[in-house]
């Protein structure tokens, strides 16, 4: 399910979302659309909270290690106070829920008003979707920290992709750097969501990047390449992936 998903979020042109509803469809003759509805958004939810704590571990390895300008450090100061302060709402949405807030947020927007709204008529659903939600973070608080353990390891685990490539091309690098070019560049192309497959966007950022370590900003280009390379395996082996999903039309 995670591979699967990820080739199609990636293929997904605006917003990658296509891959969610697919896990659903596939989780739910297992355990029920509103577990399996909850488990996908419980996911989600983990994933962007582990990306916050690891855009906050980059910012204090850019103020402790790289020595930046005094006008980079306010801007580095709000960027952080932004950083915790939705840390805090994420928090706050496993404490009381997102569902309905997140659907009704929905419902202002004019071209989801509609679709939204038709939701919103299921609440039954809807009402046992947002108590999985706030169940994982209220009755099982050992879980819900090792998840997130987990998670975070895998973005620390996820910078060895930077380091292994720029050594295997004979660049000087360490792990430290390594970190702040992971969270520094998918901080940069994670605000360009909406972009298909962040074509151009991851280019842009790690050229970024890697001119604020001083590095030849080429270098990043290459990088970028060369990551591409990982990606495109990934979703090809998640498109043969899907043949063996539990849908019987995966078209």
């Amino acid at each position: 399910m995670k591979i699967t998903g990820f080739a199609l979020n990636y293929l997904t042109p605006v917003v990658a979302l296509a891959g969610e509803p697919w896990k659903v469809m596939n989780i739910k003759k297992l355990v029920g659309v509103e577990k399996a509805s909850a488990s996908i958004i419980l996911y989600n939810m983990m994933h962007i909270l582990s990306h916050f704590f690891f855009w906050v571990s980059a910012i204090f390895l850019i103020i402790f290690n790289i020595k930046p300008t005094r006008g980079a450090y306010f801007f580095l100061g709000i960027l952080l106070a932004l950083m915790i302060w939705i840390i805090a709402v994420i928090y706050k949405w496993y404490q009381q829920g997102i569902v309905f807030s997140f659907m009704h947020f929905l419902k202002k927007l004019p071209l989801l008003k509609k679709p939204a709204s038709k939701i919103l008529e299921k609440e039954k659903t809807l009402q046992e979707i947002e108590d999985h939600v706030v169940a994982f973070y209220n009755t099982r608080r050992k879980a819900f920290y090792y998840t997130l353990g987990f998670e975070y390891l895998s973005r620390l685990i996820g910078s060895l992709e930077f380091y292994l490539i720029m050594r295997s091309l004979g660049l000087g690098i360490d792990v430290l750097q390594a970190i702040y070019i992971s969270a520094a560049s998918s901080l940069l192309a994670n605000i360009m969501f909406f972009i298909p497959m962040q074509l151009g966007t991851r280019e842009g950022s790690l050229y970024l990047v890697y001119e604020s370590l001083r590095f030849p900003a080429a270098q990043g280009i290459l990088v970028s390449m060369v990551t591409r390379i990982r990606e495109f395996f990934w979703i090809f082996l998640g498109l043969i992936l899907m043949k063996f999903s539990s849908i019987k039309n995966p078209k």
